[in-house]
C-alpha cells in the first residue's frame, strides 16, 4: 500500500507569494489614486472648440459630444479649480461667425492729397494680441487706412485700402496701423494679404507665451 506524505509549504514559498500579492495590491491602489486624483482645470476661454477639447484632453479631462466650429466663451469649473473624475465640465460656446466686414482706423472718405489716389496697400507686419485681435502695420503714411476683412474656416483675408505714402521713401519712417478685432479666434487659420494674395506671418507680442 502506497504511503502519501503531507507537510507544510516551505516558508520561503509562502513569503514569495505574499510579497507578490502585496506588490499587486500596492500597484492597484496607486493606479486608482492616479485615476481619481483631482486635475487642475486649464483656461480654454477664447479657444476654438477643437483647441479647447484638445487642451482639456491633455490635462486628463475628456469632453465628449462637442464638435463643430465655435468659440468657448465661458467654462465651469473655471481655470485653476480642481476637477475630479465624474464631475461635470461645462463649456459655453458661441457659433463661429464667418463673412466679410470693414474695419477703419481713419477717415476713408477724407480727400487724398492732390495727385494721390487711394488704393490697396500691402501689409508690412502683423501681430496677434490675445486670440482674436490683429494689429497690422501697412505701407501707408497718414493714409486713412480702411480694411475689408473676409473670415472663413481656414483663412482670414485682409485687404487694406489707403492713400499710399508719398515719394521719398517716407513709408519706411512712417507706417499706418490698423487694428482688426476678429469675429473668431485666429487659431491655425492663415492670414492673407488681399492686396497681393500672399500669406502673412503673424507674430506674437514680445514676451507673450504660446503654451497658455
Amino acid at each position: 500500500m502506497a504511503q502519501v506524505r503531507t507537510g507544510r509549504a516551505r516558508p520561503s514559498i509562502m513569503l514569495t507569494v505574499g510579497v507578490s500579492v502585496l506588490a499587486i495590491v500596492v500597484v492597484a491602489v496607486l493606479l486608482a489614486m492616479s485615476y481619481f486624483a483631482p486635475v487642475s482645470v486649464p483656461n480654454v476661454v477664447g479657444m476654438t472648440v477643437e483647441e479647447a477639447v484638445a487642451t482639456l484632453a491633455d490635462a486628463g479631462i475628456n469632453v465628449e459630444g462637442l464638435d463643430g466650429d465655435g468659440t468657448v466663451t465661458d467654462q465651469s469649473p473655471v481655470a485653476g479649480e480642481q476637477w475630479r473624475r465624474g464631475d461635470d465640465m461645462v463649456l459655453g460656446v458661441v457659433a463661429a461667425s464667418y463673412g466679410s466686414y470693414v474695419v477703419s482706423s481713419g477717415d476713408p472718405a477724407a480727400s487724398p492729397p492732390p495727385g494721390m489716389v487711394r488704393g490697396p496697400v500691402e501689409i508690412a507686419e502683423a501681430i496677434l494680441d490675445g486670440v482674436d485681435r490683429l494689429s497690422l502695420g501697412v505701407q501707408s503714411c497718414n493714409g486713412e487706412p480702411a480694411a475689408e476683412v473676409d473670415e472663413t474656416a481656414s483663412t482670414v483675408t485682409v485687404t487694406v485700402t489707403a492713400t499710399p505714402a508719398g515719394p521719398g521713401g517716407t513709408q519706411a519712417l512712417c507706417r499706418d496701423s490698423v487694428v482688426i478685432p476678429l469675429r473668431n479666434p485666429l487659431g491655425d487659420r492663415t492670414l492673407v494679404d488681399g492686396s497681393s494674395g500672399d500669406s502673412v506671418q503673424v507674430a506674437l507680442p514680445e514676451g507673450a507665451r504660446t503654451d497658455g
